[in-house]
């Protein structure tokens, strides 16, 4: 080996070195910063333990600003609370099985809602970088399938090279569309655009396989993260509360009632006084 390859191979080893022991350092430091707390509850042979990260508030304004109102929050620092319990409990009217999850909420000035989720995730993806954007699919009960036109080998360098160079990692099928047939009846090959290259398409499919929503993006335009995930979360909200969106609509905002059908139905709008009545036929409220 000669003198100058070995001396590359220890400047790599050193640089190496130098990088995982900065990288411990930054993970400990923020660690510190954000102490690990448990919390246990035993009665009989029941227990319930929940792990967090305990941030701290250093003068800031957590909820509302660090924490915004309204969307799914990993509820403390670093990484997300776990919850874990050995017997079946009830939270709320509804049932909790026994089991490892991971605690996520959706803060709001009147009122939190609480998501527990089976999924696990790892310690924040970078630091000071927001939850990652799976678990607030997760938490929406909703699953992800990406396609190409690729190959599966194409897709698994793919999905490396963003982890290495990102330190996102996409665990979601991936669908080889080799020979472009479900592009072609999805209409992912269009005019003027390109006849070997997909355009950027969102579908979004309920339960019974039947499509709601479709969003195309032209090949040099990326999709928006926010406006797919509030998308999704109105149709969700429609379809539970058969109710319809406004302009702009968020969670936490009205919605809006379907207009009276009968003349009952008409009086009881008029005398409803927790209605926001534009007019007879246009009313909203709140969930």
């Amino acid at each position: 080996m000669s003198k100058t390859l070995k001396r590359v191979l220890i400047g790599l080893a050193v640089l190496a070195a130098v990088l995982f022991i900065g990288s411990r350092v930054l993970f400990h430091q923020t660690k510190k910063a954000s102490p690990e707390q448990v919390v246990e509850y035993t009665q009989a042979d029941k227990k319930i333990e929940v792990f967090y990260c305990r941030p701290s508030k250093k003068g800031r304004e957590i909820f509302g600003n660090l924490a915004p109102y309204d969307k799914i929050w990993r509820t403390g620092a670093n990484e997300a609370t776990t919850f874990e319990t050995s017997h079946d409990i009830n939270v709320g009217r509804q049932k909790l099985p026994a089991g490892k999850y991971t605690l996520w909420t959706i803060p709001n000035p009147e009122h939190w809602t609480v998501i527990f989720n089976t999924e696990m995730y790892g310690w924040g993806l970078k630091i000071n970088q927001d939850s990652p954007r799976k678990p607030e699919f997760d938490a929406l009960n909703t699953e992800l399938i990406g396609l190409s036109i690729d190959s599966i080998h194409a897709h698994l360098g793919w999905v490396q090279n963003v982890r290495e160079n990102t330190g996102v990692y996409f665990d979601f099928p991936i669908i080889a569309d080799i020979d472009m047939k479900v592009s072609k009846l999805y209409g992912m090959l269009q005019p003027n655009e390109s006849e070997t290259a997909a355009v950027r398409a969102v579908f979004f499919m309920d339960p019974s396989k039947k499509i709601r929503l479709v969003m195309y993006y032209p090949l040099n335009v990326g999709r928006n993260m926010d406006e797919i995930l509030r998308a999704l979360e109105a149709l969700q909200t429609s379809d539970k509360y058969k109710v319809a969106m406004p302009l702009d609509w968020k969670k936490g905002d009205k919605v809006i009632v379907g207009p009276p059908k009968t003349l009952d139905e008409l009086n009881e709008r008029i005398n409803d006084d927790s209605l926001e009545k534009v007019d007879w036929y246009l009313a909203k409220k709140n969930l």
